[in-house]
């Protein structure tokens, strides 16, 4: 059932983990393996718009995902900050949220923990209350949180001293 929206694949290409599919406009699109694989598109030599912005997107997702792994080794990472980084790496909203929300279900990113440990640290060098909520802040952490969880922590320092 061919519609004039489709595209259609002339031809795959698998290379260093990757698959290149090669549509009859011209269009090229590089999928990763696990995208490709899990979706079984190599049943499909016709893709409707819908199942290819799905492939652009889940390749999309795999790949934001796996840089943002990346960026995870170099230190703690907020929410936010990894989809702010990500942002700056090209990727959109869309994906850069997925990820976010990937990551934290998973347990690689927890902005409680995360505001916990930096305040712990910060209290002990004797940091001030506006630096700690500054610090949080640019961390990626909403001013809200940063004020209400940094009060929390200091009022229940103060009742054990």
């Amino acid at each position: 059932m061919s519609n004039d929206n489709n595209k259609i694949v002339l031809k795959r290409e698998y290379t260093d983990h990757r698959y290149i599919l090669y549509f009859e406009n011209d269009e090229t699109l590089s999928v990763d393996e696990e995208t490709y694989l899990k979706n079984s598109w190599y049943e499909f030599d016709e893709l409707t718009e819908e199942q290819y912005a799905k492939m652009r997107f889940d390749t999309q997702c795999y790949d934001a995902y796996r840089k943002s792994l990346c960026y995870l080794t170099y230190g703690k990472k907020t929410k936010n900050r990894i989809i702010t980084y990500l942002m700056q790496k090209g990727y959109d909203m869309k994906v850069s949220k997925k990820v976010g929300e990937l990551l934290e279900s998973r347990g690689r990113i927890d902005d409680r923990l995360f505001m916990s440990v930096l305040i712990e640290k910060n209290l002990k060098n004797g940091i001030t209350r506006d630096k700690l909520i500054a610090k949080l802040i640019y961390h990626g952490i909403n001013m809200e949180t940063a004020i209400k969880e940094v009060d929390k922590v200091m009022k229940n320092n103060e009742n054990t001293d």
